[in-house]
């Protein structure tokens, strides 16, 4: 079992330079690249244990794009844990559901 703090220095080892940061009712963490958010997704599910929850898509006014977040929960401590993505207007979104096959409807 870990607590928030392990969590925070953990998934700041796995993302390579990512900000992470504890949101209150979840840890947010936005990956330097878009490309790296499949891996750390899968990661997180292979080899820690956390589950698929949910993925959410807000559009966001200011920037005309969309922020996506994936949401994994690590059941041993109740950690909730949202990968978030920024994405410029028609930009693509990053798919995960190769590596987590539990985000496939989801993301159709």
């Amino acid at each position: 079992m870990s607590g928030r703090p392990e969590w925070i220095e953990r998934l700041r080892s796995l993302s390579h330079g990512a900000a992470v940061e504890d949101a209150g009712g979840w840890l947010d963490v936005q990956p330097a690249s878009d490309a790296t958010v499949p891996e750390l997704a899968a990661t997180l599910v292979e080899a820690h244990g956390c589950e698929f929850a949910t993925l959410v898509v807000e559009t966001v006014a200011a920037t005309h794009g969309t922020m996506m977040r994936y949401f994994l929960y690590a059941p041993g401590d109740a950690t909730l844990i949202a990968i978030r993505v920024d994405l410029p207007e028609g930009m693509a979104v990053p798919s995960i559901s190769d590596r987590v096959h539990a985000a496939d409807w989801h993301e159709r």
